[in-house]
């Protein structure tokens, strides 16, 4: 399963789809707010397009937007089994993940730097960032967890 920040594979391709159709709708001369109603888009949506259209016509044919991703989906599934082991089996002394220590984690294990905001939408993505502190969702997915904030034995 790649990782689209909260969006899955399928979700992130019919995005995709969704965009190319809309943009090719708009060369044809659909107006915006039909191309709007049409794909259940927003119109600053269809107008950001729309400008892409204009300014170059063959734009709807290009893959996906964006910056590549720093990590490769083997590369997520590596991160977020280290995670659920925990600090202390990554040779951290301490026994609560923090978004710094997972950023450093990621920077040691994979040679890829990111930002504290990219590493918590990352763990928001795998599921373990949440309102409650990630070692705790680290622990409840590898079982460790002894609940209401105590620390994982």
């Amino acid at each position: 399963m790649k990782w689209y920040f909260g969006m899955t594979d399928e979700k992130a391709k019919a995005f995709e789809d969704r965009r190319r159709k809309g943009m090719k709708m708009l060369k044809r001369g659909v107006s915006q707010a039909e191309v709007a109603r049409a794909l259940d888009v927003s119109r600053q949506t269809t107008s950001r397009w729309a400008k892409m259209v204009t300014d170059d016509p063959e734009v709807w044919s290009e893959k996906k937007r964006g910056r590549p991703a720093g990590l490769t989906d083997k590369q997520m599934r590596q991160l977020e089994m280290l995670v659920c082991l925990g600090p202390s089996a990554n040779r951290f002394a301490t026994y609560a993940w923090s978004v710094a220590l997972v950023t450093e984690l990621i920077e040691r294990e994979f040679g890829v730097q990111y930002k504290a905001a990219n590493v918590r939408r990352i763990l928001r993505a795998m599921g373990l960032y949440k309102w409650r502190s990630v070692h705790v969702e680290a622990a409840r997915r590898a079982g460790g967890w002894t609940g209401r904030g105590r620390r994982p034995r």
